[in-house]
């Protein structure tokens, strides 16, 4: 009878070590594919950013030159005229340009922010990962103590 304890026992210990094992394996896994994505989402994000921030200092400065020189035509008159109701076309254009670009900077900084609160998300899952994985390390010392003694 004490035979079929101890064989029990065994077992027991067996099926807890192959558990902690597969938790453990899931637990890296997750982190790998956490990181992963960290990495890839963060880069997309700078990518978009740096992009969106190069093309607004161009057009800012473009701008600012289309309306010194609206500003010089408006001294003129005639066929400097047409040109002006031109460069005044151009300026709306930029504007219409800058405020887009505007938006997508801000809609890229909602993503980043989204990313993030799905980074914290996975985080936490990790986290009770890691838990039910020292509990298991908890519950395996348990059984090797009572089958030691």
């Amino acid at each position: 009878m004490r035979w079929i304890g101890w064989i029990l026992a065994g077992l027991m210990l067996v099926v807890l070590i192959g558990i902690y094992q597969t938790k453990t394996a899931e637990v890296a896994e997750t982190k790998a594919d956490v990181a992963s994505q960290i990495e890839t989402k963060t880069k997309d994000v700078d990518q978009i950013l740096s992009a969106a921030e190069e093309s607004l200092l161009p057009l800012e400065t473009r701008k600012k030159e289309e309306v010194a020189k609206t500003a010089g035509l408006k001294k003129t008159n005639g066929e400097l005229s047409a040109k002006k109701t031109s460069l005044e076309s151009s300026i709306a254009q930029l504007n219409a340009t800058i405020e887009s670009l505007t938006a997508a900077k801000d809609d890229t900084k909602e993503s980043r922010q989204d990313s993030q609160a799905e980074i914290a998300e996975l985080q936490k899952k990790i986290t009770i990962l890691e838990k039910q994985v020292r509990a298991l390390v908890k519950a395996i010392a348990s059984v090797s103590e009572k089958v030691g003694a």
